[in-house]
């Protein structure tokens, strides 16, 4: 999770700035969004989820990486999940160019996950544009059903998800499989 300088509005979903796309789910959650508030900080934008291996190659790490900046080089908001492997390669590439935003698998109070990765979520917080995206309470630890609830909200935000080299059961493909129930292409 960011934390320090970082600002943070929670969203409802009665909000009026809550995301009509978000509001799709079963159960859309409360969501906490860094970033000044605005009046719809993540309606409007043309979103690509990028997501895939947590132990991919280093052709695939690479080729995200490229996508990823081309199209936040055009104005296209990359969307991933803040996981090692590619969601790094999509964060990274993104940053580079434009805009990235993180859906977390923790609270924004909670120590992130991974740990490694909490600097990336700092710069992510706090690059105009950016954003880190917390579908759960502010002190929800990572457990074995926070990263699939995340890719709920990750596929419901995006336009398309694109999957990067990933295993036949894996998170990536419960992506894609989310974005397939709410009609999204992936």
């Amino acid at each position: 999770a960011a934390r320090g300088r970082c600002t943070r509005v929670i969203i409802p979903p009665h909000d009026p700035s809550y995301p009509r796309r978000l509001l799709e789910l079963d159960e859309p959650p409360v969501i906490t969004v860094s970033g000044a508030p605005i009046e719809k900080p993540l309606d409007g934008h043309r979103v690509v989820a990028i997501v895939g291996s947590r132990e991919a190659q280093d052709d695939a790490l690479n080729w995200t990486h490229q996508l990823a900046y081309h199209l936040a080089r055009a104005g296209v908001v990359v969307l991933s999940g803040g996981a090692v492997g590619v969601d790094w390669a999509a964060h990274e590439g993104a940053l580079k160019a434009g805009a990235t935003w993180c859906v977390a698998c923790t609270g924004c109070d909670a120590r992130p996950f991974p740990p490694r990765h909490a600097e990336l979520f700092q710069r992510i917080a706090s690059s105009p544009g950016s954003r880190m995206i917390w579908p759960f309470a502010a002190t929800a630890s990572k457990d074995k059903l926070t990263p699939r609830r995340r890719n709920r909200v990750l596929s419901a935000l995006a336009d398309v998800v694109v999957v990067v080299q990933a295993r036949i059961q894996s998170g990536s493909l419960n992506a894609a499989s989310n974005a397939d129930r709410l009609g999204r292409p992936a």
